[in-house]
C-alpha cells in the first residue's frame, strides 16, 4: 500500500515545486508559461477571504484547478506506471490518470497551503527540441536551500511540467517505485484498489 510514510517522503516535492515557480525578475518561455498559473496559486493562498476553515473546500478546489492546468498528469501517470501502461485498455488508462492526479492533489494540497513566504532564486533554463528544464533554489525561512529542477515539454503549443527533481530525487520515479512494488507483490488491479481506497478517504 501507499502508506503515510511514503506520502510524507514525497509530499514536500510538489509543495515546494509549486511555490518555487513564483514570479522572477526574468524568465524564458517555459518559466513565463507557468508564471500565470503560479500567480493564481499564490493569490489563492494569500486571499484573506479564503483562509477561514469554512472556505477550505472552495480554496482547495481553486488550487486543484490551478494545478490541473500546469502539470501534465497524463504523462506523469504513464511514466509512473512504466511498462504496465501499454497493457491497459483506454478506459483503464483514463481511470488511472484520474486516480493518479487526484492522489497527487490530496497528498499535496495540505502541504501547498503551508508554503507561502519562501524566497526564490532562479538558475539555468535549458530548452531543446520541445523539452526544457528550469532550475530554481527555494530558500526557506531558516536559510535552508533546496535545488528544484522542473522537466517540461511542449503540449499543444504550451509548456507543461512532466517531472520535478528535488535535490536529485525525481518525483515520478518515487511513484513508479511504489507502484511497481505493489504490482510485483500482487497485481495492477490491487494497485487500482489502493488508489480508489485513497480517493474514498477524501
Amino acid at each position: 500500500m501507499i502508506g503515510p510514510k511514503a506520502c510524507l517522503r514525497i509530499a514536500p516535492l510538489l509543495a515546494a515545486s509549486l511555490l518555487a515557480l513564483a514570479p522572477a525578475a526574468w524568465a524564458g518561455e517555459p518559466t513565463n508559461h507557468v508564471k500565470d498559473t503560479v500567480d493564481k496559486v499564490i493569490s489563492i493562498l494569500r486571499d484573506p477571504a479564503l483562509r477561514p476553515e469554512a472556505r477550505r473546500a472552495e480554496r482547495r478546489a481553486k488550487i486543484r484547478k490551478a494545478v490541473e492546468n500546469e502539470f501534465d498528469f497524463a504523462e506523469m501517470a504513464r511514466s509512473a506506471l512504466a511498462t504496465h501502461w501499454d497493457q491497459r485498455t483506454l478506459s483503464e488508462k483514463k481511470e488511472f490518470v484520474d486516480l493518479f492526479s487526484r492522489m497527487i492533489e490530496r497528498t499535496y494540497i495540505g502541504k501547498i497551503e503551508l508554503y507561502t513566504d519562501e524566497t526564490i532564486r532562479y538558475g539555468k533554463e535549458r530548452i531543446e527540441n520541445g523539452y526544457a528544464t528550469v532550475d530554481t533554489i527555494v530558500v526557506a525561512k531558516k536559510g535552508q536551500e533546496v535545488l528544484i529542477r522542473y522537466s517540461m515539454h511542449k503540449v499543444n503549443g504550451g509548456w507543461k511540467v512532466y517531472d520535478v527533481t528535488v535535490e536529485g530525487n525525481r518525483m515520478v520515479k518515487n511513484f513508479r517505485d511504489q507502484f511497481q512494488s505493489i504490482i510485483r507483490r500482487s497485481s495492477y488491479e490491487d494497485l487500482v484498489k489502493t488508489l480508489r481506497a485513497k480517493q474514498d478517504e477524501g
